[in-house]
């Protein structure tokens, strides 16, 4: 069994979290303008904790909800960040789409409403890749996205 994690220092994460504190830095300082006050510390103080509150939160998903293969199976979470475990031989089909800014690979399961979600930034991405094609094989829908695009 092995336990593969987001890189929550991923440069694309660090990009997401500095492009919403810029933007909520921005909008707290042109609302102090319009409202004619002296520029607020304590609020842009406020803005920086929420931001390190989110690196945090998203350092926690890591940690909980990790990407984990097994001998023929592979868990991981949908959309709605509900586990599920499944068989190769359940994945119809895979391709990239990027959510929230993030690029993720979204895998269709047989008789699922949701697709399950793979975070294409994952600490050891290669040895991941090179797992699901040795384990899946290298017909899987999933192996041939892994081989394909990353």
């Amino acid at each position: 069994m092995k336990k593969y994690r987001s890189d929550v220092n991923h440069p694309k994460i660090i990009r997401l979290l500095l492009i919403i504190g810029v933007f909520m830095t921005s909008a707290g300082v042109i609302g102090q303008v319009r409202r004619d006050t002296f520029l607020d510390p304590y609020e842009l103080i406020a803005i920086l904790f929420i931001v390190f509150v989110m690196y945090i939160f998203l350092w926690l998903t890591s940690k909980l909800m990790p990407i984990t293969l097994k001998p023929g199976t592979i868990k991981c979470y949908n959309t709605q960040c509900k586990y599920n475990e499944i068989r190769w031989d359940q994945i119809v089909s895979a391709y990239r789409q990027d959510l929230y800014g993030l690029p993720y690979v979204l895998i269709v399961i047989q008789g699922a409403d949701l697709p399950l979600t793979i975070p294409l930034y994952l600490n050891d991405m290669e040895d991941f890749k090179e797992t699901v094609i040795i384990d899946a094989g290298q017909n899987n829908p999933l192996a041939k996205f892994l081989e394909s695009k990353t």
